[in-house]
């Protein structure tokens, strides 16, 4: 073989492996994802405005739900606690007297619509026939001359009066009388409903007063870690403010973008391999709970000389299974899946 042709066979032979290691390196780039690790994050921040009066956390801490993060200054919100229980307990005692003018007015107004009682139909009764017997005695003795006329007048007058009594009691109180009653039943229940109104209204401000003291508690609504410590005890917060960030390390994932000619392999339950960065590599395993079925976005990819098309790319999201100690969301990972 001439050195003319054996210098361009070895030409070829480097062009081949030069484009050999070339494609094999793209190969590899293809293979693997780079994603960033994610986490229910909860932002816990103060419903009012105060001073900040003890941070009880710090970052790194494990926290149940329910656990108290920090708590706000509450000496005004005592106080006003205090004012309010004080109108309170005034609109209630006026309250309860206002009923009782309504249970005194009800009961006159029952006694006028039903008559008298049996017992005073009785009494009446009684009366009656104990003067009519004295009456007729009287009569006897005024026919034999024993008493005067005024005497026996006198006690004609109590027959009369006592038999008025007894007509009255089994007749029942006049139209007038029933009439009377009811005018001042419904009066003392304006007042009453007035009462009641105004020891309403001062109850819903202690409520909210209460509502406001409870909320100087902050506490966690999850179970996790505190990543972030946003406030200092001494500091003035307002309404809204970040005090502490919660994330639920328990449940960790990593969402990717599969180009459309590789999700194809993919399938839910596969298996993934995870590096993560900031852990000097520390290799976990991920596994595919979802897979998009609309595409995320497109990429712009050069076919051939003469024009281009796009390569669609789904979202993949993989969970981890076993959490590594010191993996904290917004790490980043590499992620190479399974044959």
């Amino acid at each position: 073989m001439s050195m003319k042709k054996a210098s361009a066979v070895l030409m070829a032979l480097a062009l081949i492996f030069s484009m050999s290691g070339c494609s094999g390196t793209d190969s590899k780039k293809d293979d693997e994802l780079h994603g960033t690790i994610e986490a229910v994050e909860v932002d816990i921040n103060s419903k009012i405005p105060g001073r900040v009066a003890e941070v009880l956390v710090e970052e790194g801490d494990k926290v149940n739900k329910g656990d108290v993060i920090a708590i706000i200054d509450s000496d005004e919100l005592v106080a006003k606690k205090n004012q309010m229980q004080a109108q309170v307990d005034a609109a209630l005692s006026q309250y309860n007297a206002a009923m009782s003018q309504v249970d005194a007015a009800n009961a006159q107004l029952e006694k006028a619509q039903n008559g008298a009682r049996r017992q005073d139909v009785a009494k009446a009764q009684a009366a009656v026939d104990f003067i009519q017997q004295t009456y007729e005695r009287v009569e006897r003795l005024y026919e034999k001359g024993a008493v005067s006329r005024q005497k026996r007048d006198e006690v004609k007058l109590q027959l009369d009066v006592a038999r008025q009594d007894l007509d009255m009691a089994l007749e029942g109180a006049r139209a007038e009388d029933i009439s009377g009653a009811q005018a001042m039943a419904a009066s003392a229940m304006n007042m009453a409903s007035a009462a009641k109104a105004k020891y309403d209204q001062a109850q819903a401000g202690l409520d909210e007063v209460m509502a406001y003291i409870d909320d100087t508690t902050i506490e966690s609504p999850i179970d996790g870690t505190v990543t972030t410590v946003a406030a200092n005890a001494g500091e003035l917060v307002s309404t809204g403010m970040s005090i502490a960030v919660v994330s639920d390390t328990s449940d960790m994932w990593i969402e990717v973008d599969v180009e459309e000619t590789n999700v194809e392999k993919l399938k839910e339950g596969d298996y993934a391999q995870v590096q993560v960065l900031a852990l000097s590599g520390k290799q976990l395993e991920a596994k595919i709970v979802s897979i998009n079925k609309n595409p995320d976005f497109a990429v712009k990819k050069g076919t051939d000389e003469s024009g281009n098309y796009d390569i669609i790319s789904y979202g993949v999201k993989l969970k981890l299974e076993g959490v590594a100690e010191g993996i904290r969301p917004g790490m980043s990972a590499k992620i190479k899946f399974k044959e």
